[in-house]
């Protein structure tokens, strides 16, 4: 049976820090791949916004150096259609990471309000928002689960259709004027 709890065993001993910021290198990940370890590293997206990346050892299916930089706004190539489909996000740009190495559980410390929000992943080839999940903020913190890179971003709400689609034009004019 796979384990498949990202977080696995919280306790200190059964957490590996990575060596370098934003990077899992090949060697980390296959000392834990196959037990209940968790590898986990740190970085920064802005001064307001710090993230954690775990993985569990028996989530591990790629064992080859793993760069997570997470980049938001003007950082991501996809910021101004992110911008247009949604009020106020919050963009957290991993195009150059498609290929995780498995189930990566992410913790966000943000200046997010308290309460429930949404993760969406933005679609380049129709310019839409894909739903992912329900997140709940406590703290300013957000926990979710990745197995894929992409643009992802965090918002109350975000345009129903797509951004090449005139008939959107009416709710592209509303989240314009709420931003």
């Amino acid at each position: 049976r796979r384990n498949t709890s990202a977080s696995g065993n919280t306790s200190s001993k059964n957490i590996l820090t990575t060596e370098k910021e934003g990077l899992m290198s090949g060697g980390e990940l296959k000392s834990i791949q196959g037990t209940s370890r968790n590898l986990q590293g740190k970085g920064t997206i802005d001064d307001a916004t710090a993230y954690t990346f775990t993985i569990n050892g028996g989530d591990v299916e790629k064992t080859a150096d793993f760069s997570l930089e997470i980049h938001s706004g003007e950082d991501c190539k996809n910021a101004e259609d992110i911008l247009a489909l949604s009020v106020d996000p919050l963009i957290l740009c991993m195009e150059d990471a498609e290929e995780f190495p498995g189930k990566l559980l992410i913790t966000l410390e943000t200046e997010l309000e308290d309460g429930t929000t949404l993760l969406f992943r933005y679609d380049p080839a129709n310019r839409e928002a894909q739903y992912v999940r329900k997140l709940n903020v406590e703290d300013g913190t957000a926990a979710f689960t990745l197995e894929k890179g992409g643009d992802y971003f965090i918002a109350k709400r975000a345009l129903a259709g797509s951004l090449n689609d005139s008939d959107t034009t009416g709710e592209q004019k509303l989240i314009r004027a709420e931003s």
